[in-house]
C-alpha cells in the first residue's frame, strides 16, 4: 500500500473496530442497548427538528460534494495549465489575434528556455542554408562558450567563413578540452569537411578536414 492508502485505511479500520465494539455490547448488555436506543431518539429528534434539518442537509451536502472534487483531483488533477505565449515579430496585428494564434497550452510546467541551446540553433540553422557569413555575425554577437558544443560550432563557423586556422585551433582546443570526446569532435570535422565540399567547392579544404578528422580518431584509438 502506498502512504495516501494508509491514511485512509487507518481510520476506516478503527471506526470497523468501534462499531464491531458497540454493536457487540448492544447485543449482550440490555442496559446498553437501552442506552444507545434513547441517545438514537434524541439526536434524530433534534437533527429533525425545522431549520435544524435544513441546515444539517446543506453541510452534509457541501461536506460529500467536497469530498467527490478532492477525491476527482487526486486522481486526475486540478485542472490547472500553464499558458505558454511568444511575443510576435509583427507588432501590427492585433493582440487578440497574435494571442490566439501564438499560444500553447500546457498541461505541465514547461521548462526553463535554454538561451545557449537557442542560439546554437539559430547559427545551425544559418549554416545548414549555406549563410555563413550570417553565421559568422551571429557567433561574434553571442557571448563565448566553453562547453564542447558551443566550441565545436565555432570551429564549423569560422571553418565556413575560410578562417581555416582558426577553425583548426578551436577544434584542437576542444580535443585538449574534452579528451573523452575525441568521437564527436571527429565527426564535426567530417561535418565540416561535408559542408565545404557542398557549398565552397574547395577540394583542397575538404581533404584538410577529412584528414583531420582521421587524425583525431586515430588519437582516440591509441587513446
Amino acid at each position: 500500500m502506498t502512504s495516501r492508502h494508509w491514511k485512509i485505511f487507518w481510520p476506516v479500520f478503527w471506526s470497523l473496530i468501534a462499531a464491531s465494539g458497540l454493536i457487540v455490547l448492544c447485543c449482550y448488555d440490555e442496559t446498553a442497548r437501552e442506552v444507545a436506543w434513547e441517545t438514537t431518539r434524541t439526536v434524530l429528534g433534534i437533527l429533525c427538528t425545522p431549520f435544524i434539518l435544513e441546515t444539517t442537509s446543506i453541510i452534509v451536502g457541501i461536506c460529500i460534494l467536497m469530498g467527490i472534487r478532492h477525491y476527482q483531483d487526486k486522481r486526475e488533477g486540478d485542472g490547472w495549465v500553464y499558458l505558454a505565449t511568444q511575443e510576435p515579430e509583427d507588432k501590427t496585428l492585433p493582440r487578440a489575434l497574435t494571442e490566439r494564434l501564438q499560444s500553447v497550452v500546457l498541461t505541465e510546467k514547461p521548462s526553463e528556455p535554454d538561451d545557449n541551446a537557442s542560439r546554437r540553433a539559430v547559427i545551425e540553422g544559418y549554416l545548414e542554408l549555406g549563410m555563413a557569413a550570417q553565421a559568422l555575425a551571429d557567433l561574434n554577437s553571442d557571448a563565448a562558450q566553453d562547453d564542447l558544443e558551443s566550441t565545436l560550432l565555432r570551429s564549423r563557423v569560422l571553418a565556413s567563413n575560410l578562417e581555416t586556422e582558426a577553425a583548426l585551433l578551436a577544434i584542437r582546443d576542444a580535443e585538449t578540452k574534452f579528451p573523452d570526446s575525441k568521437k564527436d569532435i571527429a565527426a564535426s570535422a567530417l561535418e565540416t569537411s561535408s559542408w565545404i565540399g557542398r557549398h565552397l567547392q574547395q577540394p583542397d579544404l575538404v581533404k584538410t578536414w577529412r584528414t583531420e578528422a582521421e587524425r583525431i580518431l586515430q588519437a582516440s584509438i591509441i587513446h
